[in-house]
């Protein structure tokens, strides 16, 4: 019989809601979640119920600041993330390296990305 976790998560006393969870294909038991309130992206070892890892975005040169992350892809090796955001830009991590992202891709949407798909490892 599996059992089911539940995981309450609060920041600075206010509830912190997520935007978006994804398993890591490569691993079982990785998960990341994000915020769209946060620049952050949490990787979640729920074998061992603890963060593995916290990736950030790096703090953006405009004046108006991030909104947040809208959703997260795994890539096929579980080592990089992709992760769009409100304010319409892709980030790409590579978990082995930094906590910070190696690539970034902007867009001209004025609403936004809400989803965000790997179709595999070609970066």
């Amino acid at each position: 019989m599996k059992q089911l976790q539940h995981f309450s998560l609060f920041g600075g006393g206010l509830f912190n809601s997520i935007s978006a969870v994804r398993w890591n294909p490569s691993n079982q038991y990785e998960i990341a979640y994000t915020s769209p309130r946060s620049d952050e992206l949490t990787i979640f070892d729920i074998g061992y119920s603890q963060e593995v890892q916290v990736l950030s975005k790096r703090p953006p040169a405009s004046v108006f600041g991030s909104k947040g992350l809208s959703d997260i892809a795994f890539l096929n090796d579980g080592t990089r993330v992709l992760a769009s955001d409100i304010s319409g830009a892709i980030s790409m991590w590579d978990r082995r390296a930094s906590v910070h992202p190696q690539r970034g891709l902007t867009t001209k949407k004025i609403t936004g990305l809400t989803s965000i798909q790997s179709l595999g490892d070609q970066v």
